[in-house]
Order: structure tokens, then sequence, then C-alpha cells
């Protein structure tokens, strides 16, 4: 394991001299694309975000929210993974992933623990077992040490029916990392920060609501996170009268009307909403009555198909701050 590891690091590393090879070539590409951007204006086509292109020619580098945020104790990574989810949760120096994104940008994923310094994952989490969320956790495991892979209740036929789902549980197992099912009131510390299932998962027809309530509370900073949990989550927790309350919400389900109610935004109360989608993606996230109920609450919405990989941090005394990869000149200290 420790073997498979360096040499993902030294191909990292080998493929500086090639880039610089490969310059010419890609100088040439950039012109294309500069024409192919004018002609699509002309003609009123959808363009593609600079990142996309970044992430075509192979050139992307998801730094710049890593670098405005770095020395603070407790940072957040909503990482861009598309229309998928995966969110990097940092607290003195430990790391906690809640979900993995998509198998196919599993090696971009892997990519941004590396630049955000992670060696060590104290916990790998899953909320539910859909691939937008489980994709690339088989690379992640293969790629870093994993302390524990917290998982939802799954019910028995799920776990027998998902091929990927039993090669994730029997690759863990081979790899010896520890696995634990979340219930309501378990508590995970994560440096000065701890990790909180406030509700398990609700068992219905519906996968997306097995993703538990969870609440990640450190010095200055709580973010509360319902993975793809929708109308059934959200009312539960509201009829149990969960303390919702967080700094920052993590949007129900990419900001799916099907979530984010209301009634549920109203107990969140979050200064800040991060919504995890993809540009132009085919749900139509974030729906516009989403929007509506963030905007309700009088939540400032940071979305990653505009803004790339946005992170949320503490400074030094005490005040959060948003960072993204798209930089906005008017955001401030909050």
């Amino acid at each position: 394991m420790a073997q498979r590891r360096r040499t993902a690091r030294r191909r990292k590393a080998s493929q500086g001299p090639a880039l610089k090879r490969c310059l010419p070539v890609l100088a040439g590409l950039a012109l294309a694309v500069l024409a192919l951007f004018g002609v699509g204006e002309y003609l009123g086509l959808p363009l593609p975000g600079w990142d996309e292109i970044g992430r075509f020619l192979g050139v992307y580098e998801p730094i710049y929210a890593i670098e405005q945020s770095e020395g603070a104790a407790t940072r957040v990574h909503f990482i861009d993974a598309g229309q998928a989810d995966a969110t990097l949760i940092e607290q003195d120096g430990e790391f906690a992933l809640i979900d993995a994104g998509l198998a196919e940008n599993a090696d971009e994923l892997v990519a941004y623990l590396d630049a955000a310094g992670v060696e060590e994952l104290s916990y790998l989490v899953m909320t539910h077992p859909h691939a937008d969320h489980m994709g690339g956790m088989d690379e992640v495991l293969q790629a870093f040490r994993v302390g524990t892979l917290l998982l939802p209740t799954l019910p028995e036929e799920t776990a027998e029916e998902s091929w990927s789902l039993r090669a994730l549980l029997a690759d863990a197992e081979a790899m010896g990392v520890p696995r634990e099912h979340m219930d309501a009131g378990d508590e995970y510390p994560l440096g000065g920060g701890t990790l909180e299932v406030l509700q398990g998962s609700v068992v219905d027809e519906s996968l997306n609501d097995l993703s538990p309530i969870l609440r990640f509370d450190a010095p200055g900073l709580s973010c509360l996170f319902t993975g793809d949990g929708e109308s059934a989550v959200e009312n539960a927790a509201l009829a149990a009268g969960l303390n919702l309350r967080a700094d920052l919400f993590k949007a129900g389900h990419h900001g799916s009307y099907t979530s984010n109610s209301c009634a549920f935004l109203s107990a969140v109360r979050p200064r800040f909403v991060v919504v995890s989608c993809g540009r132009n993606n085919d749900y139509g996230h974030p729906h516009e009555a989403a929007l509506r109920a963030f905007d309700a609450v009088g939540a400032q919405v940071y979305r990653t198909d505009e803004r790339g990989n946005i992170v949320a941090y503490v400074d030094g005394k005490g005040a959060i701050h948003i960072a993204a990869d798209v930089y906005d000149d008017s955001e401030q200290a909050a």
C-alpha cells in the first residue's frame, strides 16, 4: 500500500518536465480555444468555463482557494466535483472527507487532497451509496491512509445489489480499514472540533434518505450536512426538534427543490450556503425554489458551478471567510 502511494506521488512529480515539453502544443490549443470562443460568442452558443477548459487540457490546478485560506486551523473545503459531492473538513491538521464524487473524477479529487496537505484521513464518510457520492472512494482508500470508514444504515438488499458498494466494502476490509455505521448521537473528534451525527438514516424507498444529518462544530464555525436527504429527512429532523442551527449549510441534494424547505432552513438559519453542482447540469440544480428559500433566510450563496472550489475558514480573530477559485473582489470577511 505504501509503495502504491509513493508510486502515485512520483508519477505526479514526473509530470512537470513532460508539461514543459508540451507547452508549444498547449499554446496552439490555447489559440484554437480563443478562436472557438469568438465563433461561439458570435453564434450565441453556450461556452465552457476556464476551469472546464483547464481540466480538458490537463493543466487545471485548483489551488487558489487553498492558498487564500492557508494557515487557518479550521477549513472546510467544498471541492468542485461537478455534478457530484466531496467535502474535506480540516481541523488542526486532521482531516475528514465527506463523500468522494464520481469515479471518473477520482484523480482530480486525489490531486486536490494532495494540494490541501492530506496524508491521512481520520474519517472517510459515505452519506449514501450513489455513484456521485461514493464513486471516488476506492481511489481515495488507495491513495491515503484512512482511520475509519463511516457508513449510513445500509439495507441488506442495497449492499447485495450494488456491485460498486460491495467492491468498496471488500477493498476497505482487505486494507484493514475499520468501518462503523453512523447513528444519532455518535460523535467523532477531529482535532479541536467534533463531527456529530444529529440524525441517522431514514430507511425508505429512496437511497437519498439514507443520508444522515451531520454537524461539524469547531471554534468559530459550525457546518451542517444533509447529503442528498430529501423531505423525509428534513421533516424527521424538524419533528424531533433537533438543534439544527449552523453558520454554514451545505445545500441538500445539490440544491434540489426536493430538499432545502423553508421550514428546515428557518431552523438552520445559516449565514452561508454552499451548493455543489455541475455547470449546466441536466437536473437544473440549484432549483429556483431552493434559491428562494436561501434568500428568505438571508444566506449568502456560493456555488461550485460558478466559483470552482470553495473553502470556508476561520481567521485568527474568529471571523469566517469564504475563499474560492473564482475570486470576487466584493467579498469581505463575515
